[in-house]
Parts: C-alpha cells; structure tokens; sequence
C-alpha cells in the first residue's frame, strides 16, 4: 500500500493507524515508532492549549 499526500493522516489515531502500516510494509518496527513518536509530538506542538493562552 502506498501513502500519497492526499493520504495523509489528519488525526492522531490516523498517524499511529499509518505508523503501523508503515511498519508492516517497511519491517523496521524501531523505524516507525521513532518516526510515529517525532510525529506525535510535532502533532502535539501544533495544538493549541487554552491554559497556555
């Protein structure tokens, strides 16, 4: 299965859902939970907190 940008995950359980396809396809387990856990928190970094405000 190929990801194309139109693919792209929008939630967080679509990025771990995608890591896990990722690492399926790819056998690099290590791999996808570097590039899944780097995601989840520029995922992170992009909410926006109304305590923080």
């Amino acid at each position: 299965m190929k990801f194309t940008v139109q693919l792209l995950p929008r939630s967080l359980e679509d990025i771990l859902a995608f890591a896990s396809c990722w690492a399926t396809e790819h056998q690099s387990l290590e791999q996808a939970r570097a590039w899944s856990a780097a995601v989840k928190k520029q995922h992170e970094s992009l909410q926006v907190m109304p305590e923080r405000l």
